[in-house]
């Protein structure tokens, strides 16, 4: 049976702290320990910030064109804030390797 906290016990990562570490050095992918928040250290939890976009921009792209959007967002996510979507890719691949390691 697939047992996550022991998938990432044997990586070494025992604290939200590390985790944070570990994702910016293998994944390019920076968050902030749940430690930093008043969090326990050993609570697996990261913060992110998934604003990588001018908002202002994307809103009025939005309110001109949203019938269109609502048809295909991934296509309006991917061009306005393509860092988020390279993160998130990053995040499912260091998912993925927990279950396949």
């Amino acid at each position: 049976m697939f047992n996550k906290k022991s998938e990432l016990e044997k990586k070494s990562l025992t604290t939200s702290k590390k985790l944070a570490k570990f994702l910016l050095k293998k994944y390019n992918v920076a968050t902030l320990p749940g430690s930093e928040f008043g969090m326990p250290k050993r609570h697996m939890s990261l913060r992110i910030s998934p604003v990588d976009y001018d908002g202002t921009i994307v809103l009025n792209e939005y309110l001109k064109n949203k019938s269109e959007i609502n048809q295909n967002p991934t296509n309006f996510v991917t061009e306005f804030a393509p860092n988020l979507v390279k993160a998130t890719d990053r995040l499912i691949e260091f998912t993925y390797s927990l279950i396949s390691d």
